[in-house]
């Protein structure tokens, strides 16, 4: 699972695996996330959100909107956290 800008094995230390639904073979493995995970993500979630002002994660949020159903790209937003 992705927390943090890094990928992280889930806490449990278990995964499951999935099957592709045309084959019904086993296609991923997928890490069984616990509430320990759930509170790590919200933790750095968090921790990011306060770096930057709510505008700035709006225009953030914006972008990648726009950016999902072509839109042109407005400019840089501004950041509070080197990104």
């Amino acid at each position: 699972m992705y927390i943090a800008g890094k990928w992280e094995d889930p806490a449990s230390g278990e995964w499951f695996e999935t099957l592709n639904p045309y084959t019904a073979e086993p296609w991923a493995l997928i890490p069984r996330g616990t509430a320990e995970d759930a509170a790590r993500a919200v933790q750095a979630a968090a921790s990011r959100d306060e770096c930057r002002p709510m505008a700035e994660a709006q225009c953030h949020a914006t972008r990648r909107a726009d950016a999902q159903v072509g839109r042109p790209d407005r400019g840089k937003c501004g950041t509070a956290c080197g990104d």
